[in-house]
């Protein structure tokens, strides 16, 4: 990372030729003309949905959508082993084979704020892992 004395840092990062693809089209489809105006709209998207946050003991109920290379080495162990610490958070799960290379789990949650975006970032992290979605609701039960 390097920095400008114009306001901006100038940064490089790596991305699978497809992933790019699909972005340039998607952000030219949504009126961008400019890669970096794109990225620093959905940059800011991105904190933007990080910073609503609960107070870590709140309770709530969630779902984890987990897109996932099953042939990435050891993938299927990490998640079975992930589910079964977090037992106590975790109400259900779905395995849907999408293909013959992904697979799609859907995790329901409910349990304290702080335990379940504990266990999003250890599932974030794991090879194979292709896209992560949580979505949570603060219920009435709640």
């Amino acid at each position: 990372m390097s920095h400008s004395d114009e306001g901006v840092t100038r940064i490089s990062f790596s991305l699978p030729p497809g992933l790019l693809a699909k972005f340039d089209e998607t952000a030219n489809r949504a009126g961008f003309t400019d890669r970096s105006k794109a990225i620093q709209a959905t940059l800011r998207d991105f904190i933007t949905e990080q910073a609503q946050t609960l107070k870590e003991d709140s309770t709530i109920t969630g779902s984890l959508l987990i897109l996932y290379d099953h042939e990435a080495r050891g993938i299927d162990a990490a998640l079975t082993d992930l589910e079964h610490h977090s037992m106590r958070i975790i109400t259900s799960s779905i395995h849907i084979h999408m293909d013959a290379k992904r697979c799609l789990k859907i995790v329901v949650l409910r349990g304290r704020y702080g335990e379940i975006k504990g266990l999003e970032r250890s599932l974030r992290n794991l090879k194979g892992v292709l896209q992560l979605k949580l979505s949570f609701l603060k219920t009435e039960v709640d």
